[in-house]
């Protein structure tokens, strides 16, 4: 009886070591696991904090791109508008431009006019001092005929002579004796020439 009650006593006190060998295991698998759980969660709120910041990043990109595309579109709405006020201005040049060509065509139009006016008065006084003059020429050749007792007679032309060392010679002007002689260049003169001289 004192034998089976001693190896009760071994068992239950194997038994009560194992227990606590069990304890001690299960407390330090706990121990495990918490460190575990405790690093997860570190980890777990950095990747958290990551993402936070990278939806943050994406919120202010976000918006900067907004806001470029809001700048673009003013832009773009400003150089639209420049454009068509260039357009207007260009539009304005050219029909002033071509106001001012066509009135300048109008002044060169009157001057030519004008000047056409003035020619044709210059070239109508030039017509009358000539008539003028032929009637004046043939004046003085039929009072140099008259004075001579209206005869003619002839004068060849030597060497050397000159209308107007003939016409001195015979007391008339050199128009007169071209008029006499139908001469309408002076320099048309040639030697053995017979010309038309008032009679001496």
């Amino acid at each position: 009886m004192t034998i089976i009650c001693a190896c009760f006593l071994t068992a239950v006190s194997g038994c009560a070591t194992d227990d606590s060998y069990r304890r001690d295991e299960v407390r330090s698998m706990k121990s495990d696991v918490n460190e575990q759980l405790t690093q997860v969660k570190s980890v777990s709120d950095e990747v958290k904090w990551q993402v936070d910041e990278a939806n943050k990043r994406t919120e202010s990109v976000e918006k900067e791109l907004a806001t470029l595309k809001s700048r673009i579109i003013e832009n773009n709405k400003v150089i639209e508008q420049k454009l068509a006020e260039l357009a207007g201005s260009i539009a304005s040049v050219d029909a002033k431009r071509a106001a001012g060509e066509g009135d300048l065509t109008k002044k060169i139009q009157v001057i030519l006019d004008e000047v056409s006016k003035e020619n044709e008065r210059i070239l109508s006084k030039i017509e009358a001092k000539k008539t003028r003059s032929k009637k004046e020429s043939s004046k003085h050749t039929e009072q140099a005929r008259q004075t001579a007792g209206g005869e003619e007679g002839t004068h060849t032309v030597a060497s050397g002579e000159t209308l107007s060392k003939i016409s001195r010679a015979y007391g008339i002007s050199l128009n007169e004796l071209m008029e006499m002689n139908g001469i309408t260049n002076p320099n048309s003169l040639r030697e053995g020439q017979r010309l038309k001289v008032p009679k001496k």
